[in-house]
């Protein structure tokens, strides 16, 4: 594979580019980029590491990494497994500590600031997408703390993933709260909550890689199911015995009035962590299939 004229770069789940080989090279002189960074070029299958690109490092180094190796495979399952441990890797314990302190006081006091809430939850959702970005490259640590430029941004964040919400969730709703025991309305929205969550976590996979809620468009999602229906049926069951499981800890923990709200906020932390692990897993491993970035 020949090293084309420009590169993009994908940096703790950033893209940028096209960059031409001298700016990456002042980027990794300066500090800014490094190595084990992932760079895409039109025409090349997946991304591959910076360091892999022949001129990117000493010439010894280049000789024996000009094949440009791709990440190595693994199983879905097995990164399914991993996922379990993924949050408390690197800084993932001080993320889950922190936002758990953070949310646990947004509880009591959240209520008079809904901007400072908002804004919260677009951090923890902007995390989250570095660590689906990451996972999808085939990251194996915790990205660092995302830059954003300003509240805005993450109140965008938090207004985007409403919208993913509503889409997939608000047809049902809607139609069972104005049933008004009308049994083919109940019906109905029963279905649409049914057809919600089998459409919504490739719509949460495919809106958090495109970063924009175009990416919630029907023909894309449902053609991206039936490209990997086995994965796909294989991680809802996961997302089903994690939500039967949040449950019961959920009913154990109201037992411990004060402590509970601790671990509640904990639990539910490190299961939207692992939830962006194993979306981000689903795409590594399906990513030539999904074929979204012409891959």
């Amino acid at each position: 594979m020949s090293a084309p004229d420009s590169l993009y770069l994908l940096k703790e789940g950033q893209q940028s580019g096209p960059h031409t080989h001298a700016e990456l090279r002042a980027l990794l002189d300066s500090g800014h980029a490094s190595h084990g960074d992932h760079v895409w070029a039109e025409g090349w299958p997946d991304w591959v590491t910076l360091g892999s690109v022949p001129g990117m490092v000493p010439a010894p180094e280049a000789a024996s990494s000009a094949a440009f190796d791709l990440p190595p495979e693994r199983g879905f399952g097995a990164l399914i497994l991993d996922a379990l441990a993924y949050p408390f890797r690197g800084d993932g314990f001080l993320i889950l500590a922190l936002g758990t302190i953070l949310f646990t006081v947004l509880d009591f006091v959240g209520m008079f600031s809904w901007i400072i809430t908002a804004a919260a939850w677009g951090y923890l959702l902007l995390m989250l997408q570095h660590v689906l970005h990451g996972t999808a490259m085939g990251e194996d640590r915790v990205p660092n703390w995302p830059d954003f430029d300003g509240f805005g941004e993450l109140l965008g964040k938090t207004f985007q993933w409403i919208g993913v919400l509503v889409a997939c969730f608000g047809p049902g709703i809607f139609l069972l709260v104005t049933a008004h025991d009308n049994e083919v309305r109940m019906t109905a929205g029963a279905a649409a909550l049914l057809l919600g969550l089998l459409f919504g976590p490739m719509a949460l996979l495919s809106v958090g890689m495109h970063d924009t809620l175009s990416g919630l468009h029907p023909g894309l999602v449902v053609r991206s199911i039936f490209r990997a229906p086995g994965h796909y049926v294989a991680m809802l069951l996961v997302f089903v015995a994690l939500a039967c499981l949040q449950v019961l800890a959920g009913q154990l923990s109201d037992r411990v009035p004060v402590a509970g709200i601790v671990i509640d906020k904990l639990d539910e932390l490190w299961t939207a962590v692992f939830v962006a692990r194993v979306l981000g897993a689903f795409y590594f491993v399906n990513r030539r299939t999904l074929s979204w970035f012409g891959e």
